[in-house]
């Protein structure tokens, strides 16, 4: 096993509190010569400031633990199951940028192909909380669903999501910060 770290800060354009994100490749590659067999962990905490009765405290979340395996000689997939920010992070380009970094960080060569596949639950049909600095409820289904749907390449994504945001997805990973409509929100360097 073999374990790397990537910290960043997140330097946030919308004013708001910076972020730290940390990503964690665990890497398992019975064979050293090839990545034939090799399977992967990957973790992310983000530690981010809250607001709450006018006193902020410093706070951790960790919103995604995952594992990629491989489909066959050259290609690997991931399966996501749940990637919900807590509402502080919301509409922020934290989500965007993690995406960005954990494929870009991965310990596999980028040439190999990177698939994507998950469910899609009503659990983030709504968020609920603070959000950009303001106690709101944001119907959170066409958001979500365009979110997954930048990171698939158009050519070979299977996506389908009902009107109660029950649904799944699968395709070839596409970085989403490379997408034409990207609009950069917040930025990440290295730390």
């Amino acid at each position: 096993m073999n374990t790397t770290r990537h910290r960043y800060l997140i330097s946030n354009l919308q004013h708001a509190p910076n972020v730290t994100m940390t990503i964690v490749h665990t890497l398992d590659k019975p064979d050293t010569a090839s990545y034939r067999y090799c399977t992967g962990r990957v973790t992310v905490e983000l530690d981010y400031p809250e607001t709450s009765s006018g006193s902020t405290t410093q706070v951790r979340k960790f919103p995604f633990d995952g594992k990629w395996f491989p489909l066959d000689q050259r290609s690997f997939e991931m399966h996501v199951g749940d990637f919900i920010l807590p509402p502080e992070l919301c509409r922020q380009g934290i989500g965007t940028l993690c995406w960005s970094e954990i494929r870009r960080t991965l310990p596999l060569p980028s040439s190999c192909p990177f698939f994507l596949s998950g469910g899609l639950s009503d659990k983030d049909a709504t968020i609920t909380g603070k959000i950009l600095g303001r106690e709101q409820t944001i119907d959170n289904i066409a958001r979500r669903d365009a979110f997954w749907r930048r990171m698939l390449d158009p050519a070979t994504p299977t996506f389908i999501s009902d009107k109660n945001g029950e649904g799944s997805f699968r395709g070839l990973f596409v970085d989403p910060v490379a997408h034409p409509s990207y609009v950069p929100k917040a930025i990440a360097t290295t730390i």
